[in-house]
């Protein structure tokens, strides 16, 4: 279950934040040379359906973990050249979004961050679609989000699929047994060995969707992040701000109270690395109609506008 899937919130002094880690350096592909992104021009799409996103194979990825700085962020360009069928489904009436790989998953998947609105906003929203394989409904809610454009002074971005070798065969875990969302630093500990539904890796940030993550949020720094899962049909109370996450539950229509909580979450470890900004949970029923769909989509618009 997705209930299993908040962050911190526990009692007890933060850490300080880790240093920034290399971001994710790719080897012979297209969009990529040294660590750094090459840009190009926003692509503009034709309107779409938003639906399941599938990544295909593409070259692998190591992650470096030097004490260099990371490159600055750099805001999403059009993709490098990838088969037909690894093409992400387009947000309806989307004019000017932009994309790029920041990582590759343990099979060598690309991860796929998309942005709309200018880079140089002093607002940033961060939705992350689907971390758990077998809970993918909110790739196609999240990719839906870009077809509205933001309000001035915000870029949304999302990342659809986190975990995309788990997501094609239907598995919480990732390729190598991991559950990503027990893969963070922020009190990471031990739990299970490979195959077991919650286990943590051999150690923080060991597998290269986690890290590609970790990587990617420092240098976006968003101001808010809704991470989805399923099946609970509620927002958690993840250790964030609760006014942001009580508007955000508000505003979908979604119920609100507290999970559990577990070690090396994301929402864990980003509210404890990141003071001032908020990240939460929002666990999506099994089946998702329309209408839910809608109102979510809704709540991550006015998250945009929210002061």
């Amino acid at each position: 279950m997705g209930c299993c899937d908040s962050g911190s919130g526990e009692q007890g002094s933060r850490p300080r934040p880790l240093p920034l880690l290399n971001p994710p350096r790719t080897s012979g592909c297209a969009g990529s040379a040294g660590g750094q992104v090459r840009r190009s021009r926003v692509q503009a799409w034709p309107v779409g359906v938003a639906g399941v996103l599938v990544l295909a194979t593409g070259c692998s990825t190591s992650i470096s973990r030097s004490s260099a700085p990371p490159a600055p962020y750099v805001p999403a360009s059009s993709p490098p050249a990838a088969p037909p069928d690894s093409t992400p489904s387009k947000p309806a009436g989307a004019s000017a979004v932009g994309e790029r790989v920041f990582g590759r998953s343990a099979q060598g998947r690309p991860l796929v961050v998309m942005s709309r609105g200018p880079a140089s906003a002093g607002r940033r929203i961060l939705v992350v679609g689907c971390m758990h394989g077998d809970e993918a409904a909110g790739i196609g809610v999240a990719v839906a989000a870009l077809g509205t454009p933001p309000p001035p002074g915000t870029e949304l971005v999302v990342v659809p699929d986190a975990n995309p070798d788990g997501q094609a065969v239907h598995t919480r875990q990732n390729a190598r047994g991991v559950d990503l969302n027990r893969n963070f630093p922020y009190r990471w500990q031990p739990l299970g060995h490979r195959g077991d539904q919650q286990y943590a890796g051999t150690g923080p940030l060991s597998e290269p969707e986690s890290a590609a993550m970790a990587v990617l949020i420092q240098q976006l720094r968003p101001t808010a992040s809704v991470w989805f899962h399923q099946p609970v049909d509620i927002v958690d109370l993840s250790g964030g701000s609760p006014l942001v996450e009580r508007r955000f539950a508000t505003a979908s229509g979604l119920a609100i109270r507290q999970l559990p909580r577990y070690p090396g979450s994301a929402v864990g470890w980003q509210n404890a690395t990141l003071p001032g900004t908020t990240a939460f949970v929002v666990e999506l029923p099994r089946q998702v109609p329309r209408t839910r769909q809608r109102a979510v989509a809704a709540a991550i618009r006015n998250l945009e506008s929210s002061p």
